[in-house]
This record gives structure tokens, C-alpha cells and sequence, in this order.
């Protein structure tokens, strides 16, 4: 362990493996997360090692090289997101494989706005309250309560899950259109949102990754 360029590390480390020395360092970041080293040669890791794991991390070994390209195939064989770092000095290195199919719970991660109604028209485009913005995208979806009319737009009391209203365009930081659904297309509908509310509410995105090895020969597509 070097402790000029180890953080975590203190001198009673010294002469210690750097995973073993890391593990329950990195564990006290988030509780919720549980942390441990694998004292294996990097070419002989155990599939059953990544079958028991969600995620495995391979330090400063070749990332391009043929030991890590394979620990990339068994991690992919077994359902276990792959990540590589690599340090040489003042260059290094970040690989990430979350497989052919990972799910980003929310792809922002930033606070989700709730905003006061203003009004809403009939065609779906609801206005807000210009003194905080939406920060709503195209796609991301919301859910109101509190609406005078129509009240079907509203959440129902003890419901466990929002009444969600896909985003189809967006016209400024207090504005935007939603998709309606064919029972609040009638005409003889009332509309009066003033002094709802209305939150944002993003959907989980479903992402592929390239194997290490697709990422080595196929390095100029994106």
C-alpha cells in the first residue's frame, strides 16, 4: 500500500494487500452496499465468484489485456456487471460493462420537481407556476393531484402507484403538453387546474453495454 497515493490507507497497512486494505473502507460509503476482496490471480478467478456477485472491480491490470478480456467474458457468462481501472501515473484508464441489458433507475439523478398548476388546456399542455421550473424532458412522465377538473387526471386516494401522464413536448421550464388518454379527449370536459399540483416522475431506462473485447476491436463506433 502507498499511502501518498492511497486515501483510504493508513500506515498500520502498510505491506497489506490493497483489496483486502480497501473492502471495508469502501463498505462505510453506503451500508447498504456489501463490499469484499477475492485473493485470486486475475486469470483463475472462479466463475462462482462472479455468479455471487452483482458487480466485480479489476485494479490496475492491462485492461486491453487478454486476462482481463477473459475475466470480461466470465463476468458477462455469469449476469455480473464488469468494471476495470487502470492508474499509470498521470494517465488512466475506466472500463464499465452493465451487460446487454441494465437498467438505469433514473439517468438525471438530480430532485424531482413537484410544481403548483396554473392551468391546463384541453389539448394536454399544462402551465406551471414560473417561479420554479419543471425540469421536465420528453419521455419522463407526471402525475397530479389536488386538480379541480377534470379530477381523472388526479392520483385516486389510497392508490399505491400514480396515475402517470407521458410528456410529449416540452415549450419552457413552466410548460409542457402530456399524452391524454381517450377519456379526457371529450369536449364537454371542464378544465380547471388552478391550484393542483403536478410532479415529475422519471421511468427506468434499459441501456447495453459492449463486452470488453467488442469495445477493443470495434473502438470506433459509438
Amino acid at each position: 500500500v502507498d499511502l501518498a497515493t492511497m486515501f483510504y490507507a493508513a500506515e498500520a497497512d502498510i505491506g497489506k494487500p490493497r483489496a483486502a486494505t480497501l473492502a471495508p473502507r469502501l463498505a462505510e460509503l453506503n451500508r447498504l452496499v456489501v463490499v469484499s476482496s477475492a485473493d485470486y490471480p486475475a486469470v483463475s478467478v472462479p466463475s462462482s465468484v462472479f455468479a455471487s456477485h452483482q458487480v466485480a472491480l479489476f485494479c490496475n491490470l492491462p485492461t486491453t489485456g487478454p486476462a482481463v478480456v477473459a475475466m470480461n467474458k466470465a463476468a458477462r457468462a455469469a449476469d455480473c456487471r464488469f468494471v476495470a481501472v487502470e492508474s499509470r501515473g498521470v494517465m488512466g484508464s475506466v472500463f464499465v460493462d452493465g451487460g446487454d441489458a441494465f437498467t438505469i433507475i433514473d439517468a438525471r439523478g438530480e430532485d424531482l420537481a413537484t410544481c403548483i398548476v396554473t392551468d391546463l388546456n384541453r389539448d394536454g399542455t399544462v402551465f406551471c407556476q414560473e417561479d420554479k421550473a419543471h425540469d421536465a424532458e420528453v419521455g419522463d412522465s407526471v402525475y397530479f393531484s389536488g386538480v379541480e377538473s377534470p379530477t381523472a387526471l388526479n392520483t385516486p386516494q389510497g392508490a399505491t402507484k400514480p396515475s402517470l401522464f407521458k410528456i410529449i413536448d416540452v415549450f419552457s421550464p413552466s410548460s409542457f403538453k402530456i399524452e391524454l388518454p381517450e377519456e379526457l379527449q371529450g369536449r364537454e370536459i371542464v378544465w380547471k387546474g388552478s391550484g393542483g399540483y403536478v410532479s415529475v416522475s422519471r421511468q427506468p431506462q434499459q441501456v447495453s453495454f459492449k463486452s470488453l473485447e467488442d469495445s477493443i476491436t470495434r473502438s470506433e463506433e459509438r
